[in-house]
């Protein structure tokens, strides 16, 4: 079945699903994540809550690793 998620990034069609998949097999900074995607090269407006947005998932990724070394 087909997601109905709406995109993070209307010019490449990213979704939060595919970024939090990138993640989840180990890329682990925004430049890994365009370099996949091609998320934000397009007009440029999903540049801010993209980047904000990967920034967030990233860190909850820390800090479940960071937990899980204690």
């Amino acid at each position: 079945m087909e997601s109905k998620e709406p995109p993070l990034c209307y010019c490449t069609g990213t979704t939060a699903a595919k970024i939090l998949t990138l993640i989840e097999q180990g890329k682990n900074s925004l430049e890994e994540i365009i370099n996949a995607t091609g998320v934000t090269t397009g007009c440029g407006g999903c540049d801010y809550e993209v980047a904000k947005w990967v920034e967030q998932e990233l860190n909850k990724k820390e800090r479940v690793i960071y937990s899980l070394e204690l």
